[in-house]
């Protein structure tokens, strides 16, 4: 084999291994190995452009692993517009399919959500019709549409997405199919339909590999729902387990974490314990405030809950300050039935009689 070959090969082998550890490694191992990619890929004397590529949604994933939002989004954009300009073909399809829907899903998690629908939604036409209905590409376009829908509050058009995706995931199930079943619980959650939540998620579980990192996360999920559902001991006893996993996991300056703290704070509310809820609440703010941003839907929907327990607790000015913060964050940016968002128009309602 020639150098040149022998340089390809190395770097593909590499890249399968950094990709490979995206999914269960963590931020450390994830860090050295893109490291060793992006090494490889300038020993290669005239880089392929879909090496490139690989690299660039390599990079762009390693970043919002790492927490680092912004220098993901900015790779990604890269990444987008070099895909644009690979040779046409399926694998520049397919290509172009990830590297839209990393730069979508990117600014989705960092709360631009107008920002996100056009790439997104190239990526949902492209795969349609270059990859086909059952592409596991295209399975991801539709779980990614669903997120969107469901972080804007359009609860039918995210219901709809998800479908989709569980149609294309269900034929293999596993972690992806698990994915969506999760997805569809926390709308199903978000829609007021309890009984359908706990169902999905409990399937979702089974789904999952008990050890797995994705198990957290589910168990969160399950938490929040049996909470509400008044099963008070058994959601106490997720959130447990929940918290040890994410705790171990990610630590607790994690966005992982600040999400368990939130929805644990709803229990305690839900029990009549506002002392630990209003602890719970400003621990979440604080996390999500940092790690996500103050305008993030997040921290409204936080900052809601954090006013209602406020008037709750009769302090009618954090009430009204609290639930201003949310309404400023959420008016126009989401549909106006999400629930955040009437809860923080309802205490303002209330406190401004």
């Amino acid at each position: 084999m020639s150098p040149a070959g022998s340089a390809a090969e190395e770097l593909a082998t590499a890249h399968r291994a950094a990709a490979a550890t995206l999914q269960t490694g963590t931020p450390e191992e994830v860090a050295l190995l893109v490291a060793r990619v992006e090494g490889l890929l300038e020993t290669v004397g005239s880089p392929d452009d879909f090496d490139v590529v690989n690299v660039g949604l390599l990079r762009a994933r390693a970043c919002a692993l790492t927490g680092d939002t912004d220098q993901a989004m900015a790779i990604a954009a890269d990444t987008v517009e070099r895909a644009h300009k690979l040779e046409p073909g399926a694998d520049a399809s397919r290509l172009l399919v990830q590297a839209l829907l990393d730069a979508g899903d990117f600014r989705r998690a960092a709360g631009r959500l107008n920002e996100a629908g056009p790439p997104l939604t190239e990526a949902l036409t492209l795969a349609c019709t270059e990859l086909g209905p059952a592409d596991p590409d295209t399975g991801s376009a539709w779980n990614s549409i669903g997120m969107w829908h469901r972080y804007r509050g359009e609860l039918d058009e995210a219901r709809h997405a998800y479908g989709q995706a569980a149609q294309v995931f269900g034929v293999v199930g596993g972690d992806d199919h698990a994915g969506v079943l999760h997805n569809l619980a926390s709308l199903e959650h978000l829609a007021g339909n309890l009984e359908m939540a706990e169902a999905l998620i409990r399937q979702a579980l089974a789904l999952r590999d008990p050890d797995g990192p994705q198990r957290a996360g589910d168990l969160g999920v399950l938490a929040v729902v049996l909470a509400e559902s008044g099963q008070y001991a058994e959601a106490a006893v997720a959130y447990e387990e929940a918290r040890a996993r994410i705790l171990n996991d990610h630590g607790e300056e994690s966005a992982e974490f600040a999400y368990l703290l939130a929805n644990e704070a709803v229990l305690h509310h839900r029990r009549g314990d506002l002392v630990r809820a209003e602890a719970g609440y400003a621990q979440a703010l604080r996390l999500t405030e940092t790690l996500l941003g103050p305008e993030h839907p997040q921290t409204a929907a936080v900052l809601a809950n954090s006013a209602q327990l406020a008037a709750d607790r009769g302090d009618q000015p954090r009430a009204a300050e609290q639930a201003r913060r949310a309404v400023r964050i959420l008016a126009g940016r989401v549909a106006p039935d999400l629930p955040s968002l009437r809860s923080a128009h309802a205490v303002l309602e209330a406190v401004e009689r």
